[in-house]
Formats: C-alpha cells, sequence, structure tokens
C-alpha cells in the first residue's frame, strides 16, 4: 500500500502549481512561530506598523535615494534578528522580539529620520504625506497575528508637527 501511496502524493505534489504568498502573508507566518516561541519561553514581542502616506508621490523624483537611506537607517537601528518587512510601497511592519514598551523609542527615531530627511519632510509640513504608527505588545494586546495587527493597525498615530516646527 505504501509503495503505491508514495508515487500518487509525489505526482499529485508535482503538478501543484506552486503558491504565490503575499508580504503579509508571509510576516503573518512568522509572527505566529514567534508568537508560538513566545508562549512557550513566557516572553513578550510587539508587532509594529509604520505608513508614509504620500511616500511615492513625495518622493517621486528621487529615483530610489531616500528610500535606500530610509532602509539603510532601519537597518543600523534593528537588531539582526527583529523582523522588518515592506508590506506595500508605503508601509512597513516591525517584529520586535521582547522589547515591551521600548518600541516607542525606536519607532521614534524613525519617524525623526523620515521628518528630517529629505523630500518627505516638506511634503509631510505640507500635508501632501503622513506619518502614521501603531503598535500591539503580545501577551497584553493580543493572543494572535489577527489581533496584534488589528490593535497596531488601529492605534495609529499622526506624526507631522516636527516637520512644520522645522519650518517645512
Amino acid at each position: 500500500y505504501a509503495e503505491k501511496a508514495l508515487p500518487h502524493i509525489v505526482s499529485s505534489h508535482a503538478h501543484a502549481t506552486p503558491e504565490v504568498v503575499s508580504p503579509l502573508g508571509l510576516f503573518e507566518k512568522r509572527v505566529e512561530e514567534e508568537l508560538n516561541r513566545a508562549r512557550r519561553f513566557d516572553k513578550s514581542l510587539v508587532l509594529a506598523t509604520v505608513r508614509i502616506a504620500g511616500l511615492k508621490d513625495a518622493v517621486r523624483d528621487d529615483h530610489g535615494v531616500f528610500d535606500g537611506h530610509l532602509m539603510d537607517f532601519i537597518r543600523t537601528k534593528t537588531r539582526n534578528f527583529d523582523i522588518v518587512i515592506r508590506l506595500n510601497p508605503e508601509t512597513f511592519a516591525f517584529l520586535f522580539l521582547d522589547t515591551k514598551e521600548k518600541v516607542t523609542r525606536l519607532i521614534g527615531s524613525i519617524s525623526d529620520f523620515i521628518t528630517e530627511k529629505g523630500p518627505l519632510a516638506a511634503a509631510l509640513a505640507q500635508s501632501r504625506a503622513e506619518l502614521l504608527y501603531g503598535y500591539a505588545t503580545f501577551p497584553n494586546d493580543g493572543d494572535s497575528f489577527a489581533e496584534l495587527f488589528t490593535m497596531a493597525s488601529d492605534r495609529t498615530r499622526f506624526i507631522r508637527d516636527k516637520a512644520v516646527e522645522k519650518g517645512f
């Protein structure tokens, strides 16, 4: 029986179309893995989102220079085991392991970089772009990816005052 079943299984998998997974799907899978680990070892984690509404229009003429600088900056501020993913052209998602509320400092430094550097600072001050962020902690704010992601998305905060103060 096993000899007949194995070729059938291999044959059915060979004809299956490869599954295309979205960035959000990849992020969800990884968050669920880390949630299981956090439960086992009684650890916390933070899921955060940063959205730069209007980013594409604000940096249209810089040929990706700002994007490159932003990604380099994020890499210097995150630890090698933190997870950063770009969900779409305007939204980044982060998973910080065992950081709790310290995540606000990291989000603050990212928002400072965005509001002080390049073409986006002027766009923020002129209300042509918005910087929105939110975060949720496990276990306090939720027990699943869906709960944490929804909470992080719903807790969105708006940042524009820093750009206005700079006189852009």
